[in-house]
């Protein structure tokens, strides 16, 4: 498997096909002379399609938020760009109950994905976590007391604070920890 991931041309039907083979706990075990597994590799060589195709064995074995796989989500995170991001993110979503998705899907300052589209203003994004996520799953807040209402207002993203009004209206009522509502930091 490596030596088909070393190539720039990576043949997705073969890496499925030799992947098909591998229980998650292969996807983890750190190899002797390298000291890295078969899912820091994929990491490390920017293999979005191969992480996805990874991420399902992870997932069917129960094994996505171990704490082995919890240690990659910000490498995994560097690694992809936004729309390789967006996919992976969204396969996740779908695979883990709320509140399990919240506690691993965080980039490398341990910031949740959910928060940090808010703050982007990734429109298209964040609606399609919508579509996968229970309707009270954007009112939930970070260690700050924070919603991803507080944070698309603080960074004056106007179309995702109108979005998020609009499914979730409550939340302009909803303080923070400093006791801030978020049309504080709009001002």
């Amino acid at each position: 498997l490596v030596y088909t991931l070393r190539g720039s041309n990576i043949d997705m039907s073969r890496v499925k096909q030799l992947l098909s083979s591998f229980k998650a706990r292969d996807l983890l075990r750190k190899n002797e002379d390298h000291n890295s597994s078969l899912l820091d590799f994929a990491v490390f060589h920017y293999h979005a399609d191969v992480l996805l195709a990874m991420n399902e064995i992870l997932a069917d074995e129960g094994l996505l938020t171990s704490e082995e796989v919890l240690g990659e989500w910000g490498a995994v995170n560097s690694a992809l760009d936004k729309g390789q991001r967006h996919e992976f993110v969204l396969d996740v979503a779908e695979r883990l109950p709320f509140d399990e998705f919240v506690r691993c899907a965080t980039d490398s300052t341990n910031f949740p994905w959910l928060w940090q589209a808010a703050a982007r203003g990734e429109l298209q994004f964040v609606k399609a976590l919508l579509e996968k996520l229970p309707e009270d799953a954007w009112a939930a807040p970070d260690s700050r007391g924070w919603t991803p209402l507080h944070i698309a207002a603080r960074n004056k993203k106007v179309e995702m604070v109108k979005l998020l009004l609009e499914r979730m209206p409550g939340a302009a009522q909803t303080a923070d920890k400093a006791g801030k509502l978020p049309i504080d930091f709009a001002e």
